[in-house]
């Protein structure tokens, strides 16, 4: 950051101009000066005029002006010249520290956005950190959960073999994950705190790893040698640690996952459903009614997919394609319910009240980690995945019945088949996640989810009107935060359109085309605006629209 300026360069080149002008308007003779009072520029005979006042920077001298008092007011320019130069050099200064931070961003996500290795993840952040700061060891200690103890995930230096064990509370970086607080230490041989192994440390930064309001870890940066330290160094390791705490969560939750995935995941979530304590205590005939939403997806465009492998890559493509897809489901304690090709259907129960929360949250979530699975594929030269996804909240029967002696999971309402139609209206409208309006009245994350009312439509055979949302918060970043900004005027344009003002609604969805072309929404309504323009709809139309095939 800036501190001062160049007051010589200020008088002689940048401000030459405005002095030379006002000189000559005060008509006196004049010299500037710098701090210890050295010529700059002007008339050496102004010494003898007995003035002398100060051209003042951030509470400190620069300069001085020289002269009669007629010249108090060019000392007082000058203070006001430097101290806007000085302003806009360490605008410029924070611009470079966030086009740094911004590289520094892209490249750790380059890196950790697509893994669910804690290893990698946790040696590309000591790779990005000791390019950056200069250090002779460093490493990323991560908090085991089930011991209490501080464990390795990767380091850079010499072998750790003999590192003593730390834990919560003892050590500096004890102190750390205690406090959630970065530490600069010049020397450690004068810290009461430190725990000397068998790797010699001098400096040392140690930066917590935080997510939420839990620290998970820490990163240490370490030099044999005294460093000076500051700032900048702690800010670079800082903006590492916050951006690849949610990809070393993630990992880790994968990894507990994989770990803990039941032989039998269908059955037993079942069991736990129907408040049964096991398999063993399943029978056939066993059910219970309860509120439950219900998610169905789908990936768009299958068959090209199909068509481009051999039998065996398809089956491969399958179980990585479900691997992506279901861990955000079980993180959100959600039952996988059914595997149908490349559909999955899966249960979120309402016993505590969270259920369509969890769901929609795993929507997103499954969403993001398809964009991760997309990226390994597509740096394979592979076919991105695209995927749409479909929510409803409602009563839904689930029970167990036998096939040759096989228990199997059963699930039966009205309720799932409204879901599996709100999949299918995904892919009509354009949209990643739909959900229908039982879903949107129960959740409490509406802000926080981004989400918009898409339509109002009727089932086929059924005297139902479902009313649709679009859950935007599921989109990629510059697609939600496009949504997210043109929503009022989207929200207008759908109300204008429902109170048969089209001229109106068609003129705002029409801009909203040229901000948003993606958005196919946008378009339905432009063309239907166009269309009831021309052979306006009866008069007990109510805007709703009616959809045979889906």
């Amino acid at each position: 950051m800036a501190s001062t300026i160049n007051f010589k360069r200020l008088v002689q080149v940048e401000a030459t101009n405005v002095i030379e002008d006002l000189v000559e308007a005060l008509k006196v003779s004049v010299l500037l000066a710098d701090s210890a009072k050295r010529t700059l520029w002007g008339d050496e005979k102004a010494r003898s005029l007995g003035g002398e006042f100060p051209v003042w920077l951030a509470g400190r001298i620069i300069g001085y002006v020289l002269g009669p008092p007629l010249v108090y007011s060019l000392a007082s320019l000058l203070s006001y010249l430097s101290q806007q130069e000085l302003d806009k050099r360490e605008a410029t200064d924070k611009i470079l520290d966030k086009e740094s931070e911004l590289s520094l961003i892209r490249d750790i996500n380059s890196r950790v956005a697509a893994s669910l290795d804690v290893a990698e993840i946790a040696m590309a952040l000591v790779d990005e950190a000791t390019s950056f700061v200069e250090s002779t060891g460093a490493s990323v200690m991560l908090l085991n959960e089930e011991t209490g103890r501080l464990e390795i995930a990767a380091a850079f230096g010499r072998k750790f073999d003999d590192r003593p064990v730390l834990r919560p509370g003892v050590g500096i970086v004890g102190d750390v994950l205690l406090t959630g607080v970065p530490e600069v230490v010049m020397d450690v041989t004068l810290d009461p705190r430190f725990v000397p192994g068998a790797y010699p440390v001098c400096s040392l930064i140690c930066v917590p790893i935080t997510t939420g309001e839990r620290v998970i870890g820490a990163i240490n940066i370490s030099n044999q040698r005294p460093a000076n330290y500051g700032e900048a160094e702690v800010k670079h390791v800082l903006a590492l640690a916050m951006h690849a705490a949610t990809a070393i969560e993630k990992a880790r939750q994968h990894e507990r996952v994989l770990n803990g995935k039941p032989k039998q995941p269908l059955i037993q979530g079942f069991a736990q459903l129907l408040d049964k304590p096991g398999n063993g205590d399943l029978a056939p005939g066993d059910s219970c009614k309860e509120n439950i939403s219900v998610l169905f997806c789908g990936i768009r465009s299958y068959a090209e997919h199909y068509s481009s492998m051999t039998p065996r890559e398809n089956f491969v493509f399958i179980n990585d394609y479900l691997e992506a897809i279901c861990l955000p489901i079980l993180r959100s304690k959600g039952i996988l319910g059914r595997f149908e090709g490349d559909g999955v259907m899966a249960l979120f129960p309402d016993q505590d009240g969270k259920g369509p929360d969890q769901a929609v949250m795993a929507a997103i979530e499954m969403h993001r980690d398809l964009r991760d699975f997309s990226e390994r594929r597509r740096k394979a030269s592979k076919m991105p995945v695209e995927m749409g996804i479909g929510l409803h909240t409602g009563l839904v029967s689930v029970g167990v019945i036998e096939l040759q002696e096989d228990l199997k999971s059963t699930v039966l309402g009205d309720s799932v088949g409204i879901a599996a139609r709100m999949e299918r209206l995904s892919k009509l409208y354009g949209l990643r996640v739909a959900i229908s309006g039982n879903t949107y009245d129960a959740l409490s994350m509406k802000p926080l989810a981004g989400i918009r009312e898409a339509d109002m439509v009727t089932i086929p055979g059924k005297e139902i009107t479902l009313t649709l949302y679009d859950v935007y918060g599921a989109d990629p970043d510059g697609i939600r935060e496009a949504k997210q900004k043109h929503q009022a005027a989207f929200n207008e344009a759908l109300g204008l359109f429902r109170h048969r003002e089209w001229g109106k609604a068609g003129r705002i969805f029409s801009r909203l085309c040229e901000f948003m072309p993606f958005d196919r929404l946008s378009m339905i309504y432009w063309k239907r605006c166009q269309a009831f323009k021309k052979s306006p709809p009866g008069e007990s139309w109510v805007g709703v629209s009616r959809i045979s095939a889906f």
